[in-house]
């Protein structure tokens, strides 16, 4: 059932109460799930179409558009640059190691939104501020979380290029 809706100029945030593989019929043992759905119309690159066939039998199959690694790559420079959540440089970093190329012209097209260009001196502050909350914010949610110098090292070199 819905528990909650928000929205933001930028997103739609539904909270769902479901019932998760733990649920025993009580009410304290319902699971919190949270769809975001970005309200921006700002897609540069053409979404893909996967088709989808669960493993279990009483789940149909279905088709899932699917928005390209690059563009999700720039999405992460500009959430970054935006509200430096440690969760972003996580991704960021993620993409990077997956070789996920950097795309100079579509980070700025990302950026257009906020009426921002990028800025490498900017964005590295971003970074080094997203230290102080590294380990706070991702401890919870990461089983082998990296050292947040070796992401913020990886992430400075890779940027260096652009």
């Amino acid at each position: 059932r819905i528990s909650k809706v928000e929205k933001t100029d930028v997103a739609k945030v539904m909270i769902l109460k479901i019932q998760g593989p733990l649920y025993d019929g009580s009410e304290r043992a319902l699971t919190n799930l949270r769809i975001e759905v970005s309200l921006r119309k700002d897609l540069v690159l053409e979404p893909s179409v996967k088709e989808v066939v669960p493993p279990y039998a009483d789940l149909r199959p279905y088709s899932i558009c699917l928005m390209d690694l690059k563009e999700i790559l720039a999405e992460k420079v500009r959430a970054l640059l935006w509200r430096s959540r440690a969760r972003d440089l996580y991704d960021l970093w993620f993409l990077l190691r997956k070789n996920i190329a950097l795309d100079a012209g579509l980070i700025d097209k990302k950026l257009e939104y906020y009426g921002l260009k990028f800025d490498r001196k900017l964005f590295f502050r971003k970074i080094k501020d997203i230290g102080k909350i590294w380990e706070s914010e991702l401890k919870p949610l990461v089983a082998t979380l990296p050292s947040f110098k070796v992401v913020e090292a990886d992430v400075v070199e890779k940027f260096k290029e652009i």
